[in-house]
């Protein structure tokens, strides 16, 4: 499992040396919550999302993918889950064109996971809400988020857990584009 891990790691780091992208951001999230069943342990969750474009020559900057090692119930488990991140107040849209105007805005935040081990859930959705901090100005570092999320499982609505998420976002790779060579000047007669 550890060789595994180290193997994954590297990659990562290797594609995020080599592929293409403008400013690409990777996050750290923490969660902490409650189960819909009070008599059950609490829920917690950290973990990692990466944005797709590290991989792939396209650009998304609106969805990225995660992994988590979190505790359901009682219970350890790993979720992957994909989500979209969706600005709409103080900004519309990709939260990338909020960043250059704006040092605080929301963000929706829907999605879907998979998590493999005991305590429910297995497939499910979540939504999320969150407040970004764009602390860049400030500390030329990040962006803070603080939010709430709900999620469900697609089998039963028994299993699902509400939590606080702590989120820190930072760029995981830029890449400036030269720009293109002025045109070949032709001599004037």
């Amino acid at each position: 499992m550890r060789i595994s891990s180290a193997v994954l790691f590297l990659s990562l780091l290797r594609c995020a040396a080599t592929c293409g992208g403008e400013e690409l951001d990777g996050s750290l999230h923490f969660t902490g919550g409650t189960n819909k069943n009070p008599n059950s342990a609490p829920a917690f969750s950290a973990g990692f999302h990466l944005d797709p474009a590290l991989f792939s020559g396209i650009k998304s900057q609106i969805f990225d993918a995660g992994l988590a090692y979190d505790r359901v119930q009682g219970y350890s488990g790993i979720s992957i889950d994909f989500r979209a991140k969706v600005a709409f107040l103080r900004c519309y849209g990709s939260e990338y064109q909020c960043e250059s105007r704006k040092r605080f805005w929301l963000t929706a935040i829907p999605s879907v996971g998979k998590r493999w081990g005991d305590g429910g859930l297995g497939g499910y959705a979540a939504t999320q809400l969150q407040a970004v901090f764009d602390l860049r100005r400030d500390l030329a570092c990040c962006k803070f988020a603080i939010g709430l999320q709900h999620r469900f499982p697609f089998n039963s609505s028994l299993h699902s857990d509400n939590a606080l998420v702590l989120e820190l976002r930072i760029p995981v790779m830029f890449r400036d584009y030269a720009p293109a060579p002025p045109p070949p000047t032709t001599p004037t007669r």
